[in-house]
């Protein structure tokens, strides 16, 4: 995924809350130049009543490029 300093982006992550999560912290390493890893959790039971929830956790590794 391709996020640029305007919040426009390329790609994805698979959508939803966890995607926003990146974003932002896509944003905030774009200005800090420090990496950040985000962990997206979809096990919780409110994420698993959407039909198109696979579940599971990501760990996202964030960086300037």
């Amino acid at each position: 995924m391709i996020i640029h300093p305007g919040g426009q982006h390329i790609g994805t992550v698979g959508g939803g809350c966890g995607e926003a999560n990146v974003i932002k912290t896509g944003l905030d390493v774009i200005e800090s130049g420090q990496p950040e890893t985000v962990t997206v959790d979809l096990t919780d039971d409110i994420s698993m009543d959407a039909q198109a929830v696979c579940g599971g956790v990501m760990e996202i590794f964030v960086e300037r490029w």
